[in-house]
């Protein structure tokens, strides 16, 4: 019997509507088993998640999402569905550093930053973490516009800079 994409997702949403979000992921997982990349299930999963309190699941789903309309140049998109990805997982430094990203794509390097120094903030209070400031010196080598985020990094942390280090 060959899988029936559309029945499946009717399913799904039929479980969503009901509050059975538990049975709705199954349904949707079914989905993304044979198409991995489908956006629209992918948010739809991901609200499921969130709904059954699966935050960790629902991030990863918003992260899956906003790296397809990223490589798509769709930047405004990326930005709303990673803006999600972080209200699920607020203290993931790999969300604010891809939320930074864009906002530098966006012609934004103040918020930027504020993401930049939200992952400083989280890596001080664990311990000094130079080669956490090696992977903030190297994004923000990326662009001009914030290269004084590079170098307040470096002096706070006290390594070099990425002008005087080669970073692979």
């Amino acid at each position: 019997m060959a899988f029936d994409k559309e029945k499946t997702l009717a399913a799904a949403q039929k479980y969503a509507d009901k509050d059975q979000h538990e049975k709705a992921i199954r349904e949707f997982q079914k989905i993304l088993d044979v198409e991995p990349n489908d956006l629209r299930v992918l948010l739809l999963i991901a609200s499921s998640y969130e709904r059954v309190g699966k935050m960790d699941e629902a991030s990863n789903a918003y992260v899956k999402i906003f790296e397809q309309y990223r490589n798509q140049g769709a930047y405004q998109k990326a930005l709303a569905i990673i803006k999600q990805a972080q209200h699920c997982n607020p203290n993931s430094d790999d969300i604010a550093m891809s939320m930074a990203e864009i906002y530098s794509a966006l012609g934004l390097p103040h918020e930027a930053v504020n993401q930049l120094e939200k992952c400083l903030a989280n890596a001080e209070k664990i311990a000094p973490m130079p080669a956490f400031c090696r992977r903030w010196s190297e994004s923000m080598a990326k662009t001009s516009k914030l290269a004084f985020a590079t170098r307040k990094c470096s002096k706070e942390m006290a390594i070099p800079t990425t002008q005087n280090v080669n970073i692979r």
